[in-house]
């Protein structure tokens, strides 16, 4: 198994760089354990990308004489909703009969949902401030609007990233339960007397 994960696995281009490359899951192995080694990486690249904009909107806030930056909700959501995929999704996904997969994930996961939901809420937040950047009074704050518009284009780009992660690895996940179930069938009906 190590030899065919070693002449499947990405170029060292994508390995060194997956954090911003964040290739397409098409381009690697698909092995389930591969896959879901590489959506953890994803996930905890975007906790700690997102709790560090966390951080930076609960400064703007305090900095603030009243209101709140939306950062701080927005950028919340994807560091619970990813810890959840993460430390509750994946680890108990294990082991899951194919009956009980088919279930959960018909059409979509609810989990798929929140995680690929709070990418879309940053994005919409980023949205919000470009508008805002372009339509505040008399003047065009034209840095605010670049850095809005591209984080904007960033987070529907994880978001589309993120919903090719979690789909890939809720088909293997089916594919490789379905497959136990055929083993357990065959090994049965094999061990049952005959009459």
């Amino acid at each position: 198994m190590e030899e065919l994960d070693e002449e499947f696995s990405s170029p060292w281009w994508e390995k060194w760089f997956f954090f911003l490359m964040l290739p397409s899951p098409q381009s690697f192995h698909h092995s389930i354990s591969y896959t879901e080694e590489q959506l953890k990486k994803y996930l905890l690249f975007i906790i700690c990308f997102s709790a560090f904009f966390f951080f930076w909107a609960l400064h703007n806030t305090l900095r603030m004489d009243g209101g709140l930056d939306l950062g701080m909700i927005s950028f919340s959501t994807v560091i619970a909703s990813s810890s959840f995929f993460l430390y509750w999704r994946i680890a108990n996904s294990a082991g899951d009969t194919a009956s009980h997969l088919e279930d959960q994930c018909s059409p979509k996961c609810f989990s798929y949902w929140v995680v690929v939901g709070s990418h879309v809420v940053v994005a919409v937040n980023y949205l919000l401030g470009f508008i805002y950047a372009l339509t505040v009074g008399s003047h065009i704050y034209i840095q605010f609007a670049v850095y809005c518009g591209s984080f904007f284009v960033l987070w529907l780009y994880f978001a589309y990233r993120v919903h090719s992660w979690i789909t890939l690895y809720e088909q293997l996940l089916l594919e490789e339960a379905f497959a136990e179930e055929r083993v357990t069938s065959m090994t049965t009906r094999h061990l049952l007397p005959r009459n």
